[in-house]
């Protein structure tokens, strides 16, 4: 017995482009997560919080962490377009606040700020992708948009050493 597969449906140049800015939003926040690891103690070092090492670390951890389900569900009631907008405005948000940090609790809140966008962006990126492709290319795109994200991980710590 032969299965019929259908043939690939070709995209509109929409599609990949809004394709290509997931997969570069995924990239940006996995690297994000990580540039902190190797900088950390230089940044604390300046700052003076040596103390307070572990929350600016984990403050960004624990709210992408926690605001990722809430997100799921008030993507189901509101759509995907306010949410990812949202979380991308917060994730620049964040960003500016702990760039621009003269103390370790700005730097902290900050970080939490930018946790919680990265936490939007990392959910409705997949939940996009799954919305755009039907489910039998699903993983093809899956892969591509964690695969970017797996090296903006990989990328994270080296570059952050570098600007340490």
């Amino acid at each position: 017995m032969e299965t019929h597969r259908p043939p690939p449906r070709k995209h509109s140049i929409s599609f990949w482009l809004v394709f290509l800015s997931l997969c570069l939003l995924s990239f940006v926040s996995a690297l994000d997560g990580a540039i902190i690891s190797t900088a950390l103690p230089k940044v604390t070092a300046s700052l003076g919080g040596e103390t307070d090492y572990i929350w600016i670390a984990n403050s960004f951890t624990i709210v992408q962490t926690i605001v990722q389900p809430f997100l799921a569900q008030l993507c189901d009631i509101y759509g995907r377009r306010n949410p990812i907008l949202i979380s991308v405005a917060l994730f620049l948000l964040g960003s500016g606040l702990a760039g621009g940090a003269s103390t370790v609790g700005q730097l902290i809140g900050g970080r939490t700020v930018q946790g919680l966008g990265s936490g939007g962006i990392y959910i409705l990126v997949d939940l996009i992708v799954c919305d755009l492709v039907p489910q039998r290319e699903r993983g093809q795109y899956l892969g591509i948009v964690l695969s970017l994200a797996a090296v903006g991980a990989v990328l994270g710590p080296v570059l952050g050493g570098a600007l340490a």
